[in-house]
């Protein structure tokens, strides 16, 4: 028995009641009862209230909160040429490599000193901010 070679007809429907299908009517009446007996038991239900927390926390955690995310287009930015300057930095230091060695050496350390420190700047910020909370 093939999958695909099959010899059965199968009819779904008639072309007329995909076109002008008929509404189906669903019974609502218990949805509409039980939605109109809900604001009732939220009404008698008590309100329970709490006293107010203490304001500064929260304040220098919102601080904190803005300070990051007013940095992270520039920390994007930054992390997103990191990769081209440090190409760049190579391809320099590759080709100084051919004249003096030493010098192309200390290039490299240079760029990869400079793209790891790009790369975890977002992480000491969020240190920083997070050491200064406390205060």
């Amino acid at each position: 028995m093939h999958l695909f070679n099959s010899n059965k007809i199968v009819t779904v429907g008639k072309i007329s009641e995909v076109l002008n299908p008929e509404p189906k009517v669903v019974k609502k009446s218990l949805l509409v009862a039980t939605g109109t007996l809900l604001p009732i038991l939220f009404a008698s239900s008590p309100k329970l209230s709490f006293a107010q927390e203490a304001v500064t926390a929260s304040t220098k955690e919102n601080v904190s909160q803005s300070i990051i995310t007013a940095f992270n287009p520039l920390t994007d930015m930054v992390q997103g040429l990191a990769h081209p300057i440090t190409l760049l930095a190579f391809t320099a230091a590759g080709l100084v490599w051919f004249i003096d060695k030493p010098k192309a050496t200390q290039m490299m350390q240079n760029a990869t000193i400079g793209f790891v420190l790009v790369q975890i700047a977002p992480l000491l910020m969020k240190m920083l901010v997070q050491v200064t909370v406390g205060f």
